[in-house]
């Protein structure tokens, strides 16, 4: 007996579910990645790897969900469950100028906050007095 489910004998719902955490784990992987990165660009280094690593992999539970979201919303507006597979100009656009308008809003929150700061190497946008790494990731 085979207890793994073969795509064709899911419902809906559970390859909705499968696709969700797909999605999931690989902007995680790619977002953990760029967090690694770019820590060079930000005056609180990590101390060590481990630590590096725990802030990094929050940050990247953060990107990760806001990126399951984003396609969870292109799926809801144009009722297609593979609407990410038939971009168009207007949808691509969509997409950056969210990823835009997030990324620039939560870096310039966090801050103003203090939650964290650049060290010189973070090239800034000039009008919008964030990192362009940061921008450039969502």
């Amino acid at each position: 007996r085979n207890f793994y489910p073969t795509l064709s004998s899911m419902t809906q719902t559970q390859s909705s579910k499968i696709l969700l955490l797909l999605i999931f784990a690989i902007a995680f992987v790619i977002n953990f990645v760029w967090e690694m990165w770019q820590m060079f660009a930000y005056e609180q280094f990590a101390a060590s790897l481990l630590q590096a690593s725990l802030i990094c992999g929050l940050a990247s539970i953060g990107d990760a969900v806001y990126i399951v979201v984003l396609y969870w919303l292109g799926r809801r507006i144009t009722r297609d469950r593979r609407w990410i597979a038939h971009l168009n100009g207007r949808r691509i656009l969509a997409i950056a100028g969210a990823g835009l308008i997030t990324a620039t809003l939560i870096e310039w929150i966090a801050l103003m906050l203090g939650r964290w700061s650049y060290s010189e190497a973070m090239i800034q946008i000039p009008l919008l007095k964030v990192g362009i790494l940061p921008v450039l990731q969502l």
